[in-house]
């Protein structure tokens, strides 16, 4: 292919309005070169910035290298273009792998994220919410498609969407006794890095009606929400479109530990979407090595992998460990790829962290799922020393407090066996701290409470405030294992979504904050045990710190219900019969005495609802 070139050499002034500004001078030399196919910006030759090279070091030794990165640090962009730390422009034509169509800081998308960051950021899809539904609307009205499932990036949807083809044919031909569950891909095809998606790559009011009803046309019915539209929120607090006020005991499923809106959070958010919002991981940036350095120092770890999810990062978690054990192990002639994981547990919804997950009812309707996954009875010692010692497996997968599954604490004594065991055959630990890290149990990561060490660990859920965002915490053992292209992520650790994670970070490692969670969680544990002990449906309270359970006899939907109309939102968890309540960690005293209030004055549902 032919192609033209020139070369530019002559000082350029820049507005100094830019946001770019902060990070360059207002004069510098820039060369350009022009293919028919690609357009670069490149400063003219010169000493790299002694800051870039801190970053890229940096970078070297606490994420682990799926990524051969071009020697660049993105510091900030505006419209078309890019610039480093030492202010050199650049067109950007990746616009960070096809993501950026609007470019760098467009006004009207910076107005957006900054006004509803002040509104309302993250609710799960336990509820309503209008911005969903309206962007549904939008993608329906504009396309052939009548419905919509949104997801956190394009692997996520190719996985609901190999999910929907298989409950599709099982739907449509309930008399064939083998499912049709295959799929036709094609050559050069590349559909995502998680398994099933992998698989398919060939390269190795009435306002309020109208949202219920819009939703219902336009939205893939697989979440069945409370009949609650969330308009906004503040701090721990909730507010509909009639402006009625909920104490928010969820979180968004364990997700707000700030709360909504806390301000940190909005300032981080705010500055970081009028700098630099994503360049893909093709490039270096400050947030993204500024956050694994903060997650390696407060932890066990040698180095940080980020995903988009806690599916994500168990799917990640699973490749890490197969590598590992294909690494160490090069003279088997049949790989180490098998797994242990544990009876109520809960690793996510994609095809591999499926497979992980116990509830059959998750997994029988896109089966098969990934082969080779042996669940074992949680707590159980004798049963997993044995299987894990005389078994062949690449790793065992553990939430130190299972969360999904009913709020069921490990002791000690299991983790540690379980510790023993992997170091005795070479399989590795997993500890899923998806729920249950980052602070929810009164200390930063739940694995310091039981002084046992994984060699791998797995985030998300609190670590960006209510952005989506995924993370894999490994040892260097591991990690050395991982090589460039093994794997990787669009979207995954941006700087947005960094800089939104750093200010959670920083505020939730603090002592003082996790001596807050221990104290306040120990007083709502007893304040529940006094008030709700006594009643005939309530067999247990437990927990630790701020995710607390209370199991009931009877199914908790009608407490649940009784406790929205009373203002407390709360979730359910295990088989419908627990209550789970993982509050924001900002939760004040006063405010779980009336949490633990409303149970106590909503509990008689259970007697009506058990008689009839």
């Amino acid at each position: 292919m032919s192609s033209i070139q020139f070369i530019l050499n002559r000082p350029i002034n820049l507005p100094q309005s830019s946001p770019a500004n902060l990070y360059r001078p207002s004069r510098y030399r820039v060369s350009c070169c022009v293919n028919v196919d690609m357009v670069k910006v490149k400063a003219a030759p010169q000493e790299r910035n002694e800051v870039s090279k801190e970053v890229m070091d940096a970078e070297g030794k606490v994420l682990v290298g799926t990524y051969a990165r071009a020697p660049l640090v993105v510091a900030s962009g505006s419209g078309c273009k890019l610039y480093d730390l030492d202010g050199r422009e650049y067109l950007d034509f990746s616009s960070g792998i096809a993501v950026n169509a609007l470019g760098h800081g467009d006004p009207d998308w910076v107005r957006a994220v900054t006004h509803q960051a002040n509104v309302l950021t993250h609710v799960s899809n336990m509820y309503y919410t209008i911005p969903q539904v309206e962007l549904a609307k939008r993608l329906v009205d504009s396309s052939f498609a009548d419905r919509v499932f949104f997801s956190n990036s394009g692997t996520e949807a190719n996985e609901a969407a190999i999910k929907f083809a298989r409950k599709f044919q099982r739907f449509s031909r309930p008399y064939e006794k083998e499912p049709v569950t295959e799929f036709v891909s094609f050559t050069n095809s590349f559909h995502g890095r998680t398994m099933g998606a992998l698989a398919l790559t060939s390269k190795e009011y009435e306002v309020r009606k109208e949202v219920m009803e819009a939703e219902g046309k336009v939205l893939v019915g697989t979440y069945a929400r409370a009949p609650l539209v969330v308009a906004s929120g503040s701090g721990c607090k909730l507010y509909d479109l009639d402006g009625r006020e909920y104490l928010d005991f969820s979180s968004g499923i364990a997700v707000n530990a700030l709360g909504h809106g806390d301000p940190d959070w909005v300032r981080a958010v705010t500055h970081q979407a009028n700098v630099l919002t994503h360049v893909s991981n093709m490039y270096y940036t400050i947030p993204q090595v500024e956050l694994a350095k903060r997650l390696v120092d407060s932890s066990f770890a040698d180095r940080v992998f980020f995903s988009n999810s806690g599916t994500e990062a168990n799917e990640a978690a699973i490749k890490f460990a197969r590598k590992f054990q294909r690494f160490s192990r090069p003279d088997e002639k049949e790989p180490v790829t098998e797994f242990v994981s544990f009876t109520n547990s809960f690793h996510g919804r994609t095809m591999g962290a499926l497979a992980l997950t116990s509830k059959e009812y998750y997994r029988s309707p896109f089966e098969p799922v990934m082969p080779g996954v042996t669940f074992l009875e949680y707590g159980n010692i004798r049963v997993a020393t044995d299987m894990i010692q005389r078994g062949n497996f690449a790793a065992v997968f553990v939430e130190p407090v299972q969360g999904e599954g009913g709020i069921y604490s490990a002791t000690k004594e299991f983790l540690q066996s379980l510790r023993t065991a992997c170091d005795d055959a070479g399989t590795l630990l997993v500890f899923d701290e998806v729920q249950c890290g980052l602070g929810r149990t009164g200390y930063l990561w739940a694995y310091e409470a039981y002084g046992v060490v994984p060699d791998i660990m797995t985030l998300a859920k609190p670590l960006a405030g209510g952005l989506p965002i995924g993370a894999v915490l490994v040892t260097e053992r591991v990690a050395a294992t991982v090589k460039s292209g093994d794997h990787g992520s669009t979207f995954a650790g941006g700087p947005l979504v960094c800089s939104a994670a750093i200010a959670v970070l920083d505020k939730i490692s603090k002592p003082g904050f996790l001596a807050s969670v221990s104290k306040k969680g120990q007083h709502f544990k007893e304040l529940l045990m006094q008030k709700l002990g006594g009643n005939s449906h309530v067999r247990e309270v437990r927990g630790q710190g701020l995710i607390i359970g209370i199991e009931l006899d009877v199914s908790a939907s009608p407490l649940v219900d009784a406790c929205r109309s009373s203002g407390l939102i709360i979730l359910t968890a295990g088989k419908g019969n627990i209550v789970r309540l993982v509050p924001p960690l900002i939760i004040s005293e006063q405010e779980l005495d009336r949490a633990a209030e409303i149970l106590h004055e909503c509990l008689p549902v259970l007697d009506a609802s058990n008689s009839n």
